[in-house]
């Protein structure tokens, strides 16, 4: 949206953790969607003008 460009770093070091239990993994996947409808909703108008008024669909994340 401010011209920041994106890219990937492939001397980065990723660490995982995996949660141990259905209900710890349950609300770690409930904090994941709430912070995603929370910056849907923030930036929705900006996000719906990148993709339809500038065609760039790279502010949006598809998984």
């Amino acid at each position: 949206m401010n011209g920041f460009q994106i890219a990937y770093n492939p001397d980065a070091i990723f660490y995982d953790e995996q949660p141990l239990t259905l209900a710890s993994s349950w609300n770690q996947r409930k904090r994941w969607v709430k912070g995603n409808l929370q910056v849907f909703f923030r930036y929705r108008k900006q996000l719906w003008r990148g993709l339809w008024r500038d065609h760039r669909f790279v502010c949006y994340a598809f998984y």
